[in-house]
């Protein structure tokens, strides 16, 4: 998954302690109940609470799209952040919505898949417990210049 000519581990992560707080303290990220579940040296596992809160379609009780993609993005920031600490912003964001989210809790597992000299990319999944399918995505970020 890691491209030999951009070596992940030549780069610095950002602190996990640092990592679980953003990730779990932003009021946004508050408000959807997210909470980390494990980082490892390739991305971040974190889980996002079914609540009436995030409901778009009150019949079909259904997540709002806008929150599948926000974790998807949430995702593959921390992804990155959990493998350099150069990660600013997202460029760009692709979203693919496989089935409707009638339940929960949302599990997301983020993959870095490049660290380059000025972009990251890194792709999302968000599963149910039981392993289905509710969206993927993958985005581009950011990245500050490498120090000399």
């Amino acid at each position: 998954m890691n491209d030999k000519r951009n070596p992940i581990v030549a780069e610095t992560p950002v602190p996990e302690d640092f990592i679980k707080g953003a990730l779990e303290g932003s009021p946004f990220q508050a408000w959807l109940g997210i909470k980390l579940q494990s980082i490892d040296p390739n991305g971040v596992t974190f889980t996002c609470p079914f609540k009436d809160d995030i409901i778009s379609n009150p019949v079909a009780k259904t997540v709002h799209g806008g929150v599948l993609a926000s974790v998807i993005d949430l995702g593959g920031l921390f992804a990155l952040m959990a493998v350099t600490d150069r990660v600013t912003s997202t460029i760009d964001l692709k979203v693919d919505y496989h089935r409707p989210a009638t339940q929960g809790p949302l599990i997301c597992t983020a993959r870095v898949i490049d660290v380059g000299g000025r972009i990251g990319t890194a792709s999302t999944e968000v599963r149910l417990e039981d392993g289905t399918l509710l969206a993927s995505g993958r985005g581009l970020y950011n990245l500050r210049r490498p120090k000399a």
